[in-house]
């Protein structure tokens, strides 16, 4: 998903919906609706080639690097978060739109 931020500017990746404050996203410090994941280990993300779900699946219990632009502050900043392994198929998902 791409988001016009002002004239000619945009900015690729995946928003943040849902973040619990005691997991993995909360530790990192996303923060829901105004955090979109822009990078994931250095690697771009955009809205047709690259699924966030599809890569943080491959790098589960490691630390990873998101790369991450905040729709309120404007700013690009860069936290690292640790994907536990998931406990059933319907908590395998991150809560993020793309």
């Amino acid at each position: 998903m791409a988001f016009l931020l002002r004239k000619n500017v945009s900015v690729a990746g995946h928003r943040v919906l849902y973040v619990n404050e005691k997991g993995p996203g909360g530790l990192a410090g996303l923060v829901p609706f105004l955090d979109v994941v822009t990078a994931v280990d250095g690697e771009a993300l955009d809205d047709t080639a690259k699924s966030l779900a599809a890569m943080m699946s491959q790098r589960v219990e490691k630390r990873v690097e998101l790369t991450v632009y905040n729709l309120k502050t404007r700013a690009l900043r860069k936290t690292f978060i640790v994907r536990g392994a998931p406990q059933s198929q319907s908590q395998s998902r991150p809560h993020v739109r793309g």
